[in-house]
């Protein structure tokens, strides 16, 4: 049997340590590649073979050995099918997170890396992460007007031939400007509001950060794509964009 895991809304002060709960239902969908029509879709199963047939390709070359996805369209133009045929032809479960239920970093680290969702357990190999409408779940994830595409680089002290870029999506992720619910919290005037609260820059971390999760496939869908941060859809982070129409 296959599995829908949903994360379940958050209770408790978001600076105490909270239990973190999924909703768990049965997957079962007539959805598949053969009755699913769209644009792109050769493609999408091609670079999906590939991904899951070689991931001696990805160790080889030094690649994070993950797959993400960003469906985007109007409402009911084939995105939730998709991930259903996705999950039906890969025989992995569906794991939902929506942004909205998440208040800290902390939580959303636990939600991400869970393992063991009511007795069943699961790695990132037997899964398949989702967050859906990601642009209405927060505010995070809006575009900044002050993102840019260019990169800066930073010479490793190690080598005169080692250079890395950091991308300048990134830098400004971390340089959000703070919100009145966070002044309030700083100036002691509001005890409920989260120490650890969720930002942009943590959740790039997370998705291609330090810790490396082999064998991953992330699935994002939006009904307004352009209102989400670059930084969020660059390549390695999002390796296949495509578009639903009616």
């Amino acid at each position: 049997n296959f599995y829908h895991f949903t994360l379940m809304p958050m209770f408790g002060s978001p600076n105490e340590k909270v239990s973190i709960n999924f909703k768990k239902h049965l997957f079962t969908t007539t959805k598949s590649f053969d009755n699913l029509f769209f644009d792109g879709k050769q493609t999408l199963i091609d670079r999906l073979n590939f991904f899951l047939n070689n991931p001696n390709f990805y160790e080889q070359r030094g690649i994070a050995h993950s797959f993400g996805l960003l469906f985007y369209g109007s409402p009911g133009c084939g995105k939730t099918s998709t991930i259903k045929a996705l999950a039906s032809y890969t025989k992995r479960h569906l794991v939902e997170i929506p942004l909205s239920r998440i208040r800290t970093c902390d939580e959303l680290e636990q939600a991400f890396f869970l393992n063991s969702y009511d007795m069943t357990n699961l790695d990132f190999s037997n899964k398949i992460i989702v967050f859906e409408d990601i642009d209405c779940m927060s505010h995070l994830i809006k575009k900044r007007s002050t993102s840019s595409t260019t990169s800066e680089p930073v010479t490793s002290t190690e080598g005169d031939d080692v250079v890395i870029h950091l991308e300048q999506d990134d830098i400004n992720a971390g340089k959000k400007k703070m919100s009145k619910q966070s002044l309030r919290s700083l100036l002691g005037e509001d005890q409920t509001a989260p120490k650890d609260p969720l930002t942009l820059s943590f959740l790039l971390n997370l998705i291609d950060g330090i810790i490396e999760q082999p064998s991953r496939i992330l699935i994002m869908t939006s009904n307004h794509p352009e209102q989400i941060d670059p930084a969020l859809l660059r390549p390695g982070r999002i390796d296949i964009k495509l578009e639903f129409k009616k």
